[in-house]
């Protein structure tokens, strides 16, 4: 049998000079409720996670993730921390609504060696998914060691799906729900750029003449708007799948970061 070889082609797991979204841009403007909206595969998602998953070992602070529909989480939450738990030496499961963390078991632990470690290191909770569809159901709920709230995927890209019925209005109910009077609260909502005509924006009264500010305060600075823009990071994009194979209107949306709309507003 002929053994296959690869010497004419070179793989590599990361593409070199990638320049990635830093949270702390946001989150050092100081608003209670920041909204990041820019390109694709820029690392938004991950800069969230990373930030709850390094609070949380540091000072046991919890978090919750929010998508808009449970079928949502159910087909992202299993996999979500995986990338990012590793980098730390942990692993995580979700069970229900619950997310845990333990250390990172050794794969040389056999039989009795497993469950003394097992023992030694049980799966701790540290946060929670929540479909905002169902925001009624938690509002018995105790959640005081939450500090943080990440909501992926605010704005719709798939023609077919819809926003529920006065949806900013049940996103300001989760929050009521999860921090009540709490001081202590950083609620970060993400998504690639998508459409402009969305609910959030018609709520906070954002036009397109706004667009033209990287950061958009409402609410007294409390409410932020992260129009995020890095030429570094485009350009790094531009050589990505997304340039190479991408039309003239994709690459405007997913590696511009562009809405695909805010021409028939301007």
């Amino acid at each position: 049998m002929t053994e296959l070889t690869f010497e004419d082609e070179e793989f590599e797991e990361e593409q070199p000079g990638r320049v990635y979204y830093d949270l702390n841009e946001t989150l050092s403007r100081g608003a209670g409720l920041s909204f990041v909206y820019g390109p694709r595969d820029v690392g938004k998602t991950y800069a969230g996670k990373n930030w709850w998953l390094k609070d949380f070992i540091s000072n046991g602070a919890e978090g919750v993730y929010v998508r808009r529909l449970q079928e949502e989480l159910d087909e992202t939450k299993h996999s979500l921390f995986d990338d990012v738990a590793h980098v730390y030496g942990k692993e995580v499961k979700a069970r229900g609504s619950l997310f845990h963390i333990r250390n990172l078991r050794p794969l040389e632990l056999e039989g009795k060696e497993v469950r003394e470690w097992e023992q030694a290191n049980p799966w701790v909770r540290f946060g929670y998914s929540m479909a905002l569809s169902q925001q009624q159901m938690y509002k018995s709920g105790v959640y005081d060691k939450v500090t943080k709230m990440i909501y992926d995927e605010i704005i719709i890209e798939n023609p077919n799906k819809r926003y529920l019925q006065n949806e900013p209005s049940q996103f300001v109910n989760l929050m009521t729900t999860v921090f009540r009077h709490r001081p202590k609260r950083k609620i970060v909502a993400m998504s690639n750029a998508g459409a402009m005509w969305n609910p959030y924006f018609s709520y906070y009264k954002v036009t397109s003449k706004d667009l033209q500010q990287t950061f958009i305060r409402r609410n007294g600075g409390k409410v932020l708007f992260h129009i995020y823009r890095n030429e570094a990071a485009i350009a790094s994009l531009r050589d990505s799948v997304m340039g190479d194979f991408g039309d003239e209107e994709y690459i405007r949306y997913a590696v511009e970061g562009k809405f695909r709309d805010v021409n028939e507003f301007m």
